[in-house]
This record gives structure tokens, sequence and C-alpha cells, in this order.
């Protein structure tokens, strides 16, 4: 564990590190003497004989902490956001770092709303995989993206192409297509009779919808923020520990959800039973939120798929 002299000793490394490497990107850096104001250092940028001055704040997690918060911030004062005001994060066990404006910032970070870091900011960019450490989608943009920091570009309308471009790249990358299948007749309405109206894709479709947002439990109505949805992992952090979670897609949410079409009834007890052992509440919670399921909270929780005809 870090002590008090080693943290003050690493951030400052830190400091230095991320400054070198804005100075080795060409950057005018000058560094402020009393870091009373959330600003670290500030960049000196002149272009076509015009001067603009950024405010950078820079934060660090050190290799000793918890893998699960290598890449989380807590308890952060985002200070009168603005434009030229920008953040640069670093894990020091992800090697990587991440350049957010403040104000996508305060956007994308979850604001504490109780307690004594009331009004202030917590965000966290990556989780530990097999491999190492992934950075969420939402937060790609923002990871090793120095560039953002560049005073190049002065058509709005380009920058904004330019910024778009690779997430339009993604998106059609990953399209689906759907296979072209021949029926017959008695096939298309049997086929026809069998549908619900949630597949397995609006299902998903419906549960994505969460993402970004702050949900509660149903019986003790605990927040906790989806971060990330996707087919293979829903990632949640529950407010009063601020701890990652992860749920299998396919094994905790999906399976409940089949069998609550399927039965037309599921309760908390069965979701923990048989889907879910660790995150029984979280699962309920967010089966609530489909549109076709309702539920009870008293005396024990039960969710109801209301079917359609």
């Amino acid at each position: 564990m870090l002590t008090h002299r080693s943290r003050a000793s690493f951030g400052k490394r830190q400091e230095f590190l991320a400054i070198a490497e804005l100075l080795q990107r060409g950057h005018d850096v000058y560094m402020k003497l009393v870091d009373d104001q959330q600003i670290d250092c500030v960049v000196r940028q002149e272009s076509n004989g015009e001067l603009r001055y950024l405010d950078i704040q820079i934060k660090a997690r050190s290799k000793d902490c918890d893998p699960q918060n290598a890449g989380r911030f807590a308890a952060m004062d985002i200070p009168f956001p603005r434009e030229n005001y920008y953040f640069i994060f670093y894990s020091e066990q992800a090697q990587a770092y991440w350049i957010v404006p403040s104000l996508e910032l305060v956007k994308e970070a979850n604001q504490n709303k109780l307690g004594l870091n009331r009004g202030k900011y917590s965000i966290n960019f990556c989780i530990p995989t097999k491999s190492g450490f992934t950075t969420l989608a939402r937060f790609m943009k923002y990871q090793n993206a120095f560039d953002i920091l560049d005073w190049t570009v002065t058509n709005p309308v380009l920058t904004s192409q330019i910024m778009l471009s690779p997430i339009k790249q993604v998106v059609e990358q990953t399209k689906i297509v759907a296979p072209q299948i021949e029926l017959t007749k008695s096939e298309e309405k049997s086929t026809v009779q069998r549908l619900r109206p949630e597949t397995t894709w609006s299902c998903f479709a419906e549960i994505k919808k969460t993402e970004g947002t702050t949900l509660k439990t149903l019986k003790e109505e605990k927040k906790f923020d989806v971060d990330e949805v996707s087919q293979k992992v829903i990632i949640i952090t529950p407010h009063h520990n601020h701890i990652q979670r992860q749920i299998n897609y396919d094994k905790e949410f999906k399976q409940a959800y089949d069998y609550l079409m399927s039965n037309g009834t599921i309760s908390r007890v069965e979701i923990q039973a048989k889907y879910s052992p660790r995150n029984p509440a979280y699962v309920a919670a967010l089966l609530a939120q489909l549109p076709s399921v309702t539920y009870i909270s008293n005396p024990r929780i039960k969710l109801f798929y209301r079917r359609h005809d």
C-alpha cells in the first residue's frame, strides 16, 4: 500500500511523465507552482498569429491499486467546466492515457449526490480481463487521444466529421446481415404464430437503452450505474461501494429472460438459484426495464411477463 509520502511522489512523477508526453508531441508547456485551482500545467498554442491557452489537470492511478480500480478516478472536483480545460488520466496498470475535455467529462462521469463527496465526480475507464485491461467502448475515443489537444483544424464541421469517422467505421464493420431464407406459406404462417414481441435482438436492443443510466434495485432501491451493455457482458457499478460488477449477458440475464417468457413469472430467488448467484438483485432490476415486464417487490420480488395476443 502506498504511504502518504509515496502517494505524493507517485502523483508528481506521473505529472512529469504526462508533461513529458506533451513536450514530446510539440506542445509548449508551463507548470504551476501551486495546484490550487485544479490546474497542473498550462499549454500555450499559437496558430496563424493567434494564441490559445489550455488548462490541464493530470490524474493517475498506481500499479498497486486493486485491478478493479485501475481505471477508476473518484472524488474529483471539476470547477467551472469550460472550453480549453482538459483532464489527462493515466493508469499505471493499464498503461493507458485518457484525455477528456472538461465539458465532456461532467457528462460522462457520475456525480455524487450525497455524503462527504457530494458534488464530486467519479469515472471508470477500463476493466480487467484475462489478457490485461480493456477500455470501455464509450471511452475508446479518449484513449491515448493526445490529438484532442491539437489546434490544427479550424472548421468545426470538418472537425466533427473527423472525430466521428472512426465510430462510423466501427458501425459499418459490425453491421449484421440476416440470412435470406425461403419459407413455404405454411412455414411462414407457423413462424409468425410462434414469434413473440421480444425476440433475442429486440430484447438486447431494449436493455442496451439502459447503458449510461442509473437504476435502482427493486426492493431496497439501491442505486447502480449501467456502464456498458454488450451481448457478452453487462457492466454495472453499485453506488454504495463504487466497485464494478460484471453480469454475463447470456448465462445470467438472457437465460433468466427466456425462462420469464416461457414461464410467465420469475422470482428473485429463482434468478439467484438458477442463473445469477452473485447478481440476482441487479438482474431483476434490469429485467424490469423491458417493456413487457412488470413486477411486485412485497413481500418478495417477483417479475411477470405480459403476454401479447
